[in-house]
Order: structure tokens, then C-alpha cells, then sequence
């Protein structure tokens, strides 16, 4: 058949723990650099609750990224998002962006 071929479908079918432990990360990132309304856009799909709606590949940045904003993009922890986990009972007293390991339980 002629049918679109989609890599991703074949090898890792999305999944919550794919979007929301994976794509986030990404959506985080993208978020910082492109065009305004990314990180509203693709919201609901980093919080695993609409797989359907996918990110894309790879977005043009807004502005020339200089090497200080990527460092500091790199060190995100989601800080100002609604993925921000520093409010938490997780985040202990002092409102710390690390958690203890494993980050998942079976």
C-alpha cells in the first residue's frame, strides 16, 4: 500500500511514560526556543494527556540562540511550567527541583 510510513508508530508506539518522561524534556526545551505559543500549544501532549496531538520534529527558533541561553536551557527543570514538581510534598522543605530515584514504581 501507499500508506505514509511512520517510524515512530513502528519502533516506540507513544505512550504516557514516552510523552511524559521523554517529549517533555523536548516540548521544555522547544518551549524556551520557538515562536510564541509553543509551549501552550503541545502542553496537554508533554503531560501525556492527548498523544494524539504531536510534536513536531524539530521547530525554527524565534531568535539566534547564543551559548549562555543554551547552557541554561539544558539545565531546565521545568521551572515556571506546569510541570514544575518544586511546589510538591516531593520537593521536601526547601523546594528542590531533585527527587530521589526511581521515578517510577511498578
Amino acid at each position: 500500500p501507499k500508506e505514509q510510513f511512520s517510524f515512530a508508530d513502528a519502533y516506540d508506539p507513544m505512550s504516557f511514560v514516552g510523552a511524559r518522561v521523554c517529549d517533555a524534556r523536548v516540548w521544555s526545551f522547544f518551549s524556551k526556543v520557538a515562536s510564541p505559543g509553543f509551549e501552550k500549544r503541545y502542553e496537554n501532549y508533554a503531560m501525556g494527556k492527548n498523544l494524539t496531538d504531536r510534536m513536531p520534529l524539530f521547530v525554527k527558533a524565534a531568535k539566534k540562540v547564543n551559548i549562555t541561553d543554551f547552557f541554561n536551557y539544558m539545565r531546565n527543570h521545568y521551572e515556571d511550567t506546569v510541570l514544575d514538581d518544586r511546589q510538591d510534598i516531593g520537593a521536601g522543605p526547601f523546594h528542590s527541583v531533585f527527587r530521589n530515584r526511581p521515578s517510577m514504581w511498578q
